[in-house]
């Protein structure tokens, strides 16, 4: 179970991990001590991430559609790749160093 992003623990591990396990909402709410509103958005948030890795949007792309932080939608990919791991690509690593290579070049 992923529930450490860096050096600190995260929600999102927490309430995405009782998500898939298929805990409802209200549960996940109550068990992670977080409103449902709050538990609601992390997980609209993860579907919203899943969804766009299952259409083969990169990362720059999912920035743009979701309005979310570029540092959130990889801590959203890498539970989703967690519990989801047929949906990683291969070239994704690629793919994010170009992009890193367009953004260093663009803040230039």
């Amino acid at each position: 179970m992923i529930l450490d992003q860096g050096s600190r623990p995260t929600h999102k591990g927490s309430i995405i991990s009782l998500y898939e396990q298929g805990y409802p909402e209200p549960d996940i709410a109550r068990q992670t001590n977080h409103t449902i509103e709050a538990t609601s958005n992390y997980l609209k948030n993860y579907k919203r991430v899943k969804v766009l890795l299952e259409k083969k949007f990169n990362l720059m792309e999912m920035v743009r559609i979701t309005g979310m932080g570029r540092s959130t939608i990889l801590q959203y990919r890498d539970l989703v790749y967690y519990y989801h791991p047929d949906l990683k690509r291969p070239e994704e690593k690629e793919d994010i160093k170009k992009e890193e290579k367009e953004v260093g070049a663009a803040i230039k």
